[in-house]
């Protein structure tokens, strides 16, 4: 899923003294992990090579808090990577 990550600065160091300790906290994120990856038993209509099917869990987070979990079937070709929409 390609969503823009906001981020937000924050200080990290409990040292005054030091210069430079900023860093960055995502406020908006999407994690994508693959539950299960199998054969379509199709051939993809660009190269000919195999398709794959790959079962994939996604959760948005806003500050570090889970606000959805979906789960997505994706199609793609394992030789020239393209991505096909089930019919």
């Amino acid at each position: 899923m390609n969503l823009p990550t906001f981020m937000l600065c924050t200080n990290e160091g409990s040292d005054i003294g030091r210069a430079g300790t900023m860093g960055t906290t995502p406020v908006l994120d999407a994690k994508e992990t693959v539950m299960n990856s199998k054969g379509a038993g199709s051939l993809c209509c660009y190269c000919g090579g195999p398709v794959m099917v790959a079962t994939c869990a996604v959760e948005l987070r806003f500050c570090f808090i889970p606000v959805s979990h979906k789960v997505k079937t994706k199609f793609y070709c394992i030789i020239c990577s393209t991505r096909f929409v089930p019919a």
